[in-house]
């Protein structure tokens, strides 16, 4: 509020920031038959989308924010595909793609998570 009222040019960015951070801080992550759906925000857009078929296997693992140059979606510079969307240092799935690319999404419970994709993989493949 004192930024409108000391100028709106100064208000404008902060409110363009402030909107980016809670868009960033919230992430629902979701698994089904399907496949894997990430949306962003309070209203669960954008989303990122794994098709079941596009997975080879899913594992916990933990995030160190510094190794990847801070919070956010982040993707490799490589062409290999590779991302993390993460809030923070903490627990994680990895999920390993096919054409050697792989997600890795930070998540409260990760062994549940990777579990459950799991067992949704070897339901899918078993005849």
């Amino acid at each position: 509020m004192l930024a409108v009222a000391v100028d709106v040019w100064i208000a404008v960015p902060l409110l363009i920031v402030a909107g980016l951070v809670l868009v960033v801080l919230q992430a629902r992550f979701g698994v089904d038959g399907r496949g894997v759906t990430i949306g962003f925000g309070p209203w669960g857009w954008p989303k990122v989308r794994v098709p079941l078929r596009e997975i080879v296997s899913a594992a916990p693992t933990t995030v160190q924010i510094a190794q990847w140059g801070g919070w956010g979606y982040r993707l490799s510079f490589d062409g290999r595909g590779r991302g993390l969307i993460t809030r923070g240092s903490s627990p994680a799935v990895r999920l390993e793609l096919s054409s050697d690319r792989y997600l890795v999404a930070t998540v409260r419970d990760p062994e549940t998570v990777a579990a459950l994709v799991n067992s949704l993989l070897d339901t899918a493949r078993t005849p």
